[in-house]
């Protein structure tokens, strides 16, 4: 009994300072493990990760494909007679019909209905690229630090980015079905960017608590 207590007593000092030691371990541990999971996969990213390069050069092809859409948009409103009527001294205005916001007009005017229906199709483009491309856009960029499968993000947005590009080519041009398997396929690359961006998420989050457990295990040993 008395050897018993001498071993108890060298022993007990060392384990109360274990003790101490182990129980704020597991939050500054797990603390420097997220932060450093974190900072690593922010600077792949900052530095200028695939995903990023892709992000960047698909979406300003979209918003010149979107300044060009306007634009021809712009020549058909003015053709149509649809601007305002303060607008009748600027350039594109000369050498065409008066501009009325479209609100008088002459239903025997074939070439008049022609022009409307010309302006009506081109601002149904805009339209549908104001539906799509910035909630499109914002899933893109979250797939940019999410850290999903980088090949299937950048094929996902290379799609749909021709996708687009390919709608407004068939909508003006009044290609049908292409029109719609062009809108099709677009929402299908969100929708699979998407997913991978939350299978990414999780799977990062399951690389920090693994590991901390390794690191638990090797420093404490099990419990």
């Amino acid at each position: 009994m008395l050897n018993f207590l001498v071993s108890f007593r060298s022993i007990l000092p060392n384990w109360l300072k274990c003790c101490t030691l182990r129980k704020p371990a597991y939050p500054e541990v797990a603390k420097w493990l997220e932060h450093n999971a974190f900072n690593a996969k922010l600077k792949s990213t900052v530095s200028g990760s695939t995903e990023l390069k892709t992000y960047i050069i698909c979406s300003f092809i979209l918003y010149l494909k979107f300044v060009i859409a306007t634009g021809i948009q712009a020549t058909k409103t003015f053709d149509a007679g649809c601007r305002p009527p303060e607008d009748k001294n600027l350039a594109l205005a000369q050498d065409r019909r008066e501009q009325n916001y479209g609100l008088f007009n002459d239903e025997n005017d074939t070439e008049l209905r022609k022009a409307r229906e010309i302006e009506h199709r081109w601002k149904r483009i805009i339209q549908n690229d104001l539906e799509s491309i910035p909630l499109a856009l914002l899933v893109f960029l979250g797939g940019v630090f999410a850290g999903g499968n980088k090949e299937l993000y950048v094929v996902c947005l290379a799609v749909y980015t021709f996708a687009r590009c390919s709608h407004t080519y068939a909508c003006a041009n009044m290609l049908q079905p292409h029109r719609a398997w062009c809108w099709r396929i677009g929402v299908l690359m969100i929708v699979t960017s998407g997913v991978n961006s939350i299978v990414g998420v999780f799977n990062l989050k399951k690389n920090i608590s693994m590991k901390f457990a390794i690191f638990h295990v090797k420093t404490f040993g099990f419990q």
